[in-house]
């Protein structure tokens, strides 16, 4: 999390398009991470079989976010 912040601060100082949507991946992949860790520790503990399938619908619904995101930009490298 912090490399994709400083990422992001030095994407916007050089004005690179590049960077910037690496350290949006960096973003991403983090919360992702986070998501399917506490879905399978709420499965590890609590014992319920749809806790995974409820993390996964979180994982769909920031995916296509950043996907729309993704599209609708107008920035190119």
């Amino acid at each position: 999390m912090l490399l994709s912040r400083a990422k992001r601060s030095l994407s916007h100082d050089l004005g690179s398009g590049a960077l910037r949507a690496d350290a949006a991946q960096g973003t991403a992949c983090w919360y992702l991470a986070v998501v399917v860790i506490i879905g399978m520790l709420a499965l590890r503990f609590s014992h319920l079989w749809w806790v995974d399938a409820v993390a996964s619908l979180f994982i769909v619904g920031f995916l296509a976010r950043e996907a729309r995101e993704a599209w609708q930009s107008r920035h190119c490298c």
